[in-house]
């Protein structure tokens, strides 16, 4: 299996927030973390929205025919 980009996988909603899985063609060491940290940090910081959007399963299916393991969740 080979994406050219991350992918999303799943992230189901916690009490505190939401989290996602995702796929990647690299290994990530412990070497990676202060890099991934700085990264993460700084997107919590951009306070992003977020919107829950409602489909229909054709919707969503179209949404994410580039990613197999959302497709395969729908």
């Amino acid at each position: 299996m080979y994406y050219k980009e991350p992918l999303l996988t799943v992230g189901p909603a916690t009490e505190d927030g939401f989290f996602y899985d995702f796929w990647l063609q690299d290994v990530v060491s412990q070497g990676h973390f202060p890099e991934l940290e700085s990264l993460v940090k700084g997107i919590v910081k951009a306070k992003h929205r977020f919107e829950r959007l409602e489909l229909t399963k054709d919707q969503a299916l179209d949404m994410f025919q580039e990613n197999p393991f959302k497709t395969k969740i729908i």
